[in-house]
């Protein structure tokens, strides 16, 4: 049998500078929407450390009465330093404190007394998730012990989880119940594992969306690696290498070249033209342009340029889509 001295806290009564009044004004809108604090003359006076708890779990015990068609919690009490019930003699003999209630740390409370007394047969008027709301706040509830006591509501913690659950506990204050379920989707369809949708499955063809997300840094490296390797010309016997982001930078100066190369050799046709119709009698120079530049022409489309047809690209994927080979 131990005590909370033996979890760290000190044998004292407690003065009211060290205990909140649970039902505290300034109630938030989810207290006002829950019905809680509206019944006058409930005050439950528990520790600083774990009055949050108590707050927290009381908000979310209304809900759930509300939910069951209960009025909200109307009677309780907390901060009371006694024994616990039946060991009041081995108190006063002995002064050990594991015969002390967690009322006398603060640390307990009593709700709805009349309707949950103390003993078997358990008769309790409190929702049948109660040990899980009082579990999501850090708390226990007393009506599983061999003893039930389906009233009593404790924190049997250290010190710094008093701290940690408080901590939590104000986060989770700043939300509604809707929002926290709106939170919860999102996760779970953050984590949901969804089919790969661009046809290749990979390993299992299946990730989550914060997989994908995790992984878009990955694609995007074998991405850069892809348009900035060299890779082999496609015409046939040519031996130039360029990466497809050269080549895009290249093209334009590439055409500058190619069309200041033909605009000169088309300025040499004309001069030897010229030549040829000086030196042969009865022939112009435009009869000898003609015919060279078909002569040209004719030797151009005869070159057999070979040049490897890539795959035809997979046309983009919209979000909510799925391709046929992942269908």
């Amino acid at each position: 049998m131990s005590s909370a001295a033996d979890r760290g806290w000190p044998v004292a009564r407690l003065g009211s500078s060290q205990l909140t009044a649970v039902a505290k004004p300034n109630p938030t809108q989810r207290e006002l929407e829950a019905g809680v604090l509206k019944v006058p003359g409930i005050q439950l006076n528990l520790r600083n450390e774990v009055a949050p708890l108590f707050r927290a779990f009381i908000v979310k015990l209304d809900e759930a009465r509300r939910r069951d068609g209960r009025s909200p919690v109307t009677s309780g009490g907390g901060y009371n330093f006694r024994a616990v019930r039946g060991y009041e003699s081995k108190w006063a003999s002995t002064g050990d404190p594991r015969y002390l209630s967690n009322h006398s740390w603060g640390l307990a409370a009593d709700l709805c007394v009349a309707t949950n007394p103390m003993g078997s047969p358990l008769r309790t008027d409190m929702p049948a998730d109660t040990r899980e709301i009082a579990a999501s706040c850090g708390l226990q509830w007393g009506a599983e012990w061999s003893r039930p006591d389906p009233m009593h509501i404790e924190f049997v913690g250290t010190p710094a989880e008093a701290a940690e659950w408080a901590r939590r506990l104000e986060e989770e204050d700043f939300l509604s119940a809707d929002a926290i379920a709106k939170i919860n989707a999102i996760h779970d369809e953050l984590f949901k594992r969804h089919a790969n949708r661009t046809g290749d499955p990979g390993a299992d063809g299946v990730d989550t969306m914060a997989g994908y997300a995790i992984n878009a840094d990955g694609y995007g490296y074998r991405l850069e690696h892809l348009l900035r390797d060299p890779q082999p010309s496609r015409v046939a016997g040519s031996d130039v290498t360029l990466s497809p982001i050269d080549a895009l930078y290249n093209i334009d100066a590439a055409t500058f070249r190619t069309e200041q190369r033909i605009a000169g050799l088309d300025a040499g046709l004309k001069s030897l033209a010229d030549l040829l119709a000086a030196r042969v009698t009865g022939l112009t120079s435009e009869q000898v342009l003609a015919t060279v530049r078909e002569a040209i022409e004719e030797a151009v489309v005869k070159v057999d340029v070979s040049v490897t047809q890539p795959s035809p690209p997979t046309p983009p994927v919209a979000i909510g889509e799925t391709t046929k080979e992942s269908a």
